[in-house]
């Protein structure tokens, strides 16, 4: 089941070229000032989710979404309710919270996602982040 829902877009430049089927729905970053880049690491903080396929070349305009519920490609499963988190080498990804630590949360998936490649709808939680180690318990914190 689809869900969608009003959200906070604000526009940025590209830091780099976005203009490929590979940023569609991706997580971005903010890469120098009033610049994005796609978020490609589990350390890197996201600020949202890309809603358009900007033109070709750096400098072009971005639509980021980083309040409400946005489209997101997920590279790996996740079940309705997980928190949806940027993972190693770059994969979208459900989590349990006892299995990832130190990463910026993306949103929660409001839906299944059964296979790379799927896009699914998420409502988005700028500011926060999965922090701990593995010998405690993973806190949610503001990021």
């Amino acid at each position: 089941m689809a869900v969608h829902g009003p959200g906070l877009d604000a526009s940025f430049k590209s830091g780099a070229n976005l203009n490929t089927t590979t940023s569609d729905w991706q997580p971005v970053r903010i890469s120098s000032a009033g610049s994005v880049n796609l978020a490609n690491t589990t350390t890197q903080r996201v600020i949202g989710v890309l809603q358009n396929r900007p033109k070709t070349g750096t400098g072009a305009a971005c639509v980021v979404r980083s309040v409400g519920f946005s489209k997101l490609a997920m590279n790996d499963t996740c079940s309705a309710g997980d928190l949806v988190v940027r993972g190693a080498g770059g994969a979208v990804r459900g989590t349990g919270l006892s299995a990832t630590i130190n990463r910026s949360v993306i949103g929660r998936a409001t839906e299944a996602s059964a296979a790379s490649g799927t896009v699914i709808n998420v409502l988005l939680t700028p500011g926060v982040a999965l922090v701990g180690d593995t010998t405690t318990a993973v806190n949610v914190v503001l990021d």
